[in-house]
């Protein structure tokens, strides 16, 4: 795993199905993230609702904006992978943050994409973190990539 945090862009990926490019900021960190054929929207991998439930419930608690003003807990069950993983990103940063000694927490991100100007599969995410959290970064990171890999390998654990 190369190191995140040295603050020059760096890659990542998973079973070569969702690949990462990490931008950190001062203030801000961008990722680009290129999802396979078959692995762009969250109605490809069923057990999506039943895994998040298992493992990071409260992700469901999330707020969410879109279009139709659903909640993450409806929105997850069709929705762009990239969406999910700036969601389970968020919630992993809220967690290691309050851990660290944190006493309130508020991240926030968007998720963009272009289709026209990118490749089908292409997601640009934009976390409102950055330098100052270097130390949560990192293990939210690992921890939302884990949890997209037993995604595609469909463990429920």
């Amino acid at each position: 795993m190369p190191n995140l945090f040295d603050f020059y862009s760096t890659s990542f990926s998973i079973q070569k199905k969702f690949i990462f490019k990490i931008y950190p900021g001062i203030y801000k960190t961008k990722i680009t993230m290129k999802c396979a054929p078959g692995l762009v929207n969250t109605r490809e991998l069923p057990n999506t609702y039943k895994l998040l439930g298992t493992i990071l419930p409260t992700v469901f608690k999330s707020k969410c904006f879109n279009d139709q003003n659903n909640p993450f807990s409806i929105e997850v069950r069709k929705t762009e992978m990239a969406h999910l993983f700036e969601h389970v990103m968020l919630e992993y940063l809220c967690q290691f943050k309050l851990a660290q000694g944190e006493n309130k927490v508020s991240v926030s991100g968007v998720t963009v994409w272009d289709w026209r100007k990118d490749p089908v599969g292409t997601f640009h995410i934009t976390l409102n973190v950055g330098r100052e959290s270097i130390n949560a970064f990192h293990p939210a990171f690992l921890k939302s990539a884990e949890l997209l890999e037993m995604l595609i390998e469909n463990k429920v654990q």
